[in-house]
């Protein structure tokens, strides 16, 4: 079974989402990324990537942005493949 099919087998938790962290029960799973992506009026965007072998796999979610959210449960999105991009960045320094 690939890793893209075993995550999306995984049961949702008692509040009807899935926490990445029970990808610690899936076998040779390594978390390699975790990026910020955005943020919203209440809420942080991130996108988190898990490897196992040569696949890839991501899950983007959201976290409570300020104190005043904190406890509130995160939003997660679908698990979904990704590949790997290298990106040439030019940035200006001061002379």
């Amino acid at each position: 079974m690939s890793l893209l099919d075993e995550c999306l087998a995984l049961e949702p938790d008692y509040n009807g989402i899935t926490n990445w962290t029970v990808l610690d029960g899936i076998e040779g799973v390594e978390e390699v990324a975790n990026e910020y992506t955005g943020e919203g009026r209440w809420e942080t965007y991130h996108q988190a990537v898990f490897k196992r072998g040569d696949e890839l796999v991501a899950l983007d979610y959201s976290e409570p942005a300020t104190e005043m959210q904190e406890g509130q449960d995160q939003s997660l999105a679908e698990f979904y493949e990704v590949r790997p991009v290298q990106v040439t960045v030019t940035r200006y320094e001061r002379v």
